[in-house]
């Protein structure tokens, strides 16, 4: 039996995370058919984007609608970010056709180059996803999507060589079939002029083809001596069962790779991709991981918020719920009112249900929490942890 209970509503995510600076952002919202070059100036951008893909002018890569078909000739068809993914998004997404190369740069504000600095982080993120076959042959198969910050752009087809120090992290092919996504720098470390890639990886990290849609995230953590870039890639496409991207989990599955030498950031002007037969979507550079990771704790965007409240008229139990996502983490809290110094975490480790929309949660009188058989108002919030 129902009985009348007070509870609160809250906004979510925004509440439970500690924001830093969105330094940089291109969410490809343009008009279907707009050439990569005719975007026009990010937040964060200096100039345009060029187009530095393998067919240059003659065919440049263009905005596709979200939820347009890309499918090349018969080959893997990618529609964008779905409209109901968790995953913060506007507008469209960036085509990369079956081509050897994809790639582009642009010009960085000096807002943004500022903050490469001893002793700061810069936190990056872009969505990929092959343009290539994935069943009919995988023999035929490439990839390879990367995002890097550095001294100019990367115009090496390959992205083996860079035109000077750079740093970021993506997938790298090891054959036809599988690939390693992994942190990488750019650096000269031999002296000979030509600035490789260097890569930190495990042949444990590789996975059977590159399908929609990985999120990467990179970590750059600049020092006086040595630079560290660490990098993870969430599945976004549910693929794998969509879990929540959170710092916690980037800090437990990252890997790293410390540079060498002291790369001289001061001198980082550029942001480049690139990629074979590969799109993208988001990229964003900031100062904090949720700056570069805005996701939405329910699906579609929905407002998270408690839904229902019941309390058993048997023991006095209060069963909360609330919509929720699969395989999130969610901690409830109780208050007699609504003082902001009175909430009491009941709990910080409730995982969203998988195959559901909702969660519950029962908070019991032998709890010990200030829930007794004569609480005639009590006021719950859930959120995700910090």
């Amino acid at each position: 039996m129902r009985s009348p209970f007070s509870y609160s509503l809250v906004f979510l995510f925004a509440a439970s995370v500690s924001k830093g600076e969105l330094l940089f952002y291109e969410p490809f919202d343009a008009p279907a058919g707009t050439e990569l070059e005719d975007l026009g100036t990010p937040l964060g951008g200096s100039g345009t984007w060029m187009d530095e893909s393998s067919l240059g002018t003659a065919s440049q890569m263009t905005v596709r609608a979200n939820g347009t078909e890309v499918n090349q000739h018969d080959l893997n068809p990618w529609f964008g970010i779905p409209d109901a993914s968790p995953l913060v998004h506007q507008g469209g997404y960036l085509e990369g056709e079956r081509r050897d190369d994809n790639s582009g740069y642009i010009a960085l504000a000096p807002s943004v180059t500022a903050t490469f600095t001893d002793g700061s982080v810069t936190w990056m993120s872009f969505v990929a996803a092959s343009a290539g076959e994935l069943d009919t042959n995988p023999g035929d198969f490439h990839h390879k999507p990367n995002m890097a910050i550095g001294e100019g752009e990367l115009l090496d087809d390959r992205a083996d060589n860079a035109v000077g120090q750079a740093i970021g992290g993506g997938a790298h092919k090891t054959n036809n079939r599988f690939s390693i996504t992994s942190p990488t720098y750019w650096d000269d470390e031999n002296g000979d002029l030509v600035f490789e890639e260097h890569r930190g990886f495990t042949l444990g990290n590789s996975f059977d083809r590159f399908e929609p849609q990985q999120l990467m995230v990179m970590k750059v953590e600049w020092g006086a001596e040595t630079d560290t870039v660490s990098f993870f890639r969430f599945d976004i496409s549910g693929d794998e069962g969509a879990v929540m991207p959170t710092e916690d989990l980037f800090d437990e599955s990252a890997l790293s790779i410390t540079t060498l030498n002291n790369l001289d950031q001061s001198q980082f002007d550029t942001l480049s991709f690139h990629g074979t037969r590969c799109n993208f979507d988001e990229f964003r550079i900031g100062t904090t991981f949720s700056d570069v990771v805005v996701w939405d704790a329910t699906p579609g965007g929905t407002l998270l918020a408690i839904t229902e409240i019941v309390r058993s008229d048997v023991d006095g139990s209060v069963t909360i719920t609330w919509n929720s996502f699969p395989g999130v983490e969610y901690a409830i809290d109780a208050n007699e009112g609504l003082d902001a110094d009175g909430w009491l975490e009941l709990t910080d480790s409730v995982t969203g249900e998988a195959d559901s929309a909702t969660t519950s949660y029962t908070e019991s009188v032998e709890d010990g929490n200030g829930l007794t058989l004569e609480t005639k108002s009590r006021y719950y919030r859930v959120r995700v942890p910090d």
